[in-house]
């Protein structure tokens, strides 16, 4: 009998560790594991890193096996809570988190408010 284990993505690890599984799906084991044939169906050609397989995985959500959809809401959860776990989103928005969000700490999406009240009123 399997005993159920959450997702290393479910598990606080700290942000350092979420920070790499968000970049690299490969650096969350059990999602690795859960998603392996459909990255291989339907993100083969997709260089991991930067959540780029995240993204591919996300986009053919409706085809992917149910044990990775369900690995990758995990993860998105996170990603929604927390945007120092959206690499993309990091790098985009640098200039105005720099400008705007000096001494907001991350989580609870503190950040992504910060940064929309700012550009709201500009």
């Amino acid at each position: 009998m399997n005993a159920w284990r959450p997702s290393l993505s479910a598990i606080h690890l700290g942000p350092f560790t979420h920070l790499l599984q968000v970049n690299d799906y490969r650096n969350d084991v059990i999602l690795a594991a859960a998603c392996r044939d459909d990255v291989d169906k339907f993100c083969k050609d997709v260089e991991p890193g930067e959540g780029r397989v995240h993204e591919c995985l996300r986009a053919n959500r409706e085809s992917i096996s149910e044990g990775c959809r369900k690995e990758e809401l995990i993860l998105e959860e996170q990603e929604a809570d927390n945007i120092e776990l959206r690499t993309g989103i990091m790098k985009i928005c640098r200039d105005e988190r720099n400008m705007f969000c000096k001494g907001v700490a991350p989580g609870q999406a503190r950040v992504f408010r910060s940064v929309t009240a700012h550009a709201l009123v500009v």
